[in-house]
């Protein structure tokens, strides 16, 4: 017990010292992060909990609970509402897969061999990345975690097949669903399914009451649609929920349409650095794949649990990144867990030998031991996400729109923006709806400031000259304070021509 208080706390404090300094300092998302706090918003001001609204049209794109989670925050904390959506929303659940990911090994293995694939998991970039977004899709994966860790628990028999453990499984699945779509229920009913199949195990399905677990999962479907049903435009929504954002994501995207081979294309960064390694594995399993019976549970378990879900997304329509969200824990726990094993074969040993060069710091150190060599690499990848801690006021002053937020809250200005459809999103820092205008001919000519993106080429420069560019226009607004001189320079561009704001 004291041994495993020592390790949570290690997980802990590598976790959190890397992630807080991310949730402080990140500056909003203007396509998604800004548009959740639009819906959120609109959910605050209707009251209504269940059908979700984009300024004034609906927005079946996500089920409610984690709007629900970033009402509450709001409500409670409005001065740092930003940094708690990501903590409560993201990063704490990021943690929980961790917590999950060391308990699962522990259970199978032993609590050396836990904490050293849980640190391995932690210092994955992808992973920090996503645990640090306000996005939904940790959460959903946090749920698929939970769900199979007790489907795994009841096979190997370190969970109690109980009234309390089945409630929390098959509410987990559920929630994975209320969380973010159908890949919460898809990914631990393949995966359970497949599972069984190769183990020719199907009566287990009996153990764990299947049929009244899924039962279950459907009866509180049927209470979130007749929630919703009960709202103006219920019906409507539900169609909408049930089609365009769950067969039309599937079957034939609105948005996000990839090649099957897309996921297999870009892994191998995705998942750095242990990318290439995860698909040279796979493959070496695929080839042993008559030798299941002699697998061990742990390789069983993360082979199944990232392979099919990899492939079903695969064969979905719409792809993204952060799709692999769900993925990247048993990834990470097969690469560890078998990579010893496989370091006979010289593809492989040489692949690793690629993967420790790829992450810098390792190639300084010639370990020989297997361990030492991931822990190099787990140093590396730490090293190197304190450093990009520092790099994030950069990033911001950069790459995002924090340099125009002094522009947006001004009272005595009115910005619209030109051919930048997310703009309208910033209408969460404004306070009034951001109008775009896709030609020149449209824009009011007493249009005050406008505001578009460095790659759209058509030059303004008849009407509007450059205010504000990033970082540039900082150190003018530096000058200009320093001299006592901000009033007249503000007034001066606001005198001759409405400004444009560039980014």
């Amino acid at each position: 017990m004291k041994q495993d208080l020592k390790n949570y706390f290690k997980i802990a404090f590598t976790f959190f010292i890397i992630t807080i300094p991310f949730a402080l300092l990140r500056f909003p998302d203007i396509k998604n992060e800004m548009k959740y706090f639009i819906v959120t918003n609109n959910m605050l001001t209707d009251k209504n909990f269940f059908i979700l609204k984009y300024f004034q049209e609906l927005y079946p794109d996500k089920p409610p609970f984690y709007f629900w989670i970033l009402s509450l925050i709001k409500t409670i904390s409005k001065e740092h509402f930003y940094f708690f959506n990501i903590f409560i929303g993201s990063t704490l659940f990021g943690f929980g897969i961790l917590i999950l990911t060391y308990k699962l090994i522990k259970n199978l293995k032993d609590s050396q061999t836990a904490l050293f694939i849980t640190l391995s998991l932690e210092t994955i970039p992808f992973f920090i990345g996503v645990s640090v977004l306000q996005r939904m899709d940790i959460m959903m994966s946090f749920f698929i975690s939970l769900a199979l860790y007790f489907f795994f628990g009841f096979y190997y028999n370190f969970c109690k097949i109980s009234i309390k453990n089945l409630s929390i499984f098959y509410f987990s699945i559920f929630m994975g669903v209320f969380t973010k779509g159908v890949a919460g229920i898809a990914i631990p009913i393949l995966v359970i399914f497949t599972f069984l199949i190769l183990e020719k195990n199907l009566k287990f399905l009996k153990e764990i009451k299947f049929i009244r677990g899924f039962l279950f999962i459907i009866f509180l479907f049927r209470l979130w649609f007749y929630a919703i049903s009960l709202s103006p435009n219920g019906n409507e929504y539900i169609n909408l929920l049930l089609g365009q954002e769950t067969v039309g994501r599937i079957v034939k995207s609105k948005n996000h349409i990839k090649p099957f081979y897309y996921y297999i294309k870009n892994i191998a960064y995705i998942f750095y650095p242990y990318g290439l390694i995860f698909l040279s594995l796979a493959v070496v399993y695929v080839k042993k794949f008559k030798s299941w019976k002699n697998w061990e549970s742990l390789e069983k378990i993360s082979f199944i649990s990232s392979i099919i879900p990899l492939i079903m997304f695969s064969l979905a329509s719409g792809k993204l990144q952060i799709y692999l969200t769900p993925i990247l824990q048993w990834a990470i726990i097969f690469v560890i867990f078998t990579l010893e094993k496989n370091l006979d074969k010289k593809p492989i040993n040489f692949i690793f030998k690629l993967s420790e060069i790829l992450s810098i710091f390792p190639i300084f150190f010639r370990k020989k031991e297997f361990q030492a060599r991931i822990k190099a690499i787990n140093i590396s990848m730490f090293s190197i996400l304190i450093f990009l801690v520092f790099g994030v006021n950069f990033y911001n002053k950069n790459y995002t729109l924090k340099p125009f937020e002094k522009f947006l809250k001004r009272e005595d200005i009115r910005i619209s923006s030109y051919k930048f459809p997310n703009s309208n999103n910033l209408s969460y820092l404004s306070g009034y709806y951001i109008i775009d205008y896709n030609s020149k001919e449209e824009i009011p000519k007493d249009c005050q400031y406008i505001l578009k993106k460095n790659k759209v080429s058509d030059s303004l420069e008849d009407n509007y000259s450059l205010v504000l560019k990033n970082i540039l226009f900082i150190k003018k607004y530096k000058r200009a304070e320093k001299k006592s001189q901000l009033k007249n320079y503000l007034e001066y561009f606001s005198t001759n021509f409405a400004k444009p704001l560039n980014v």
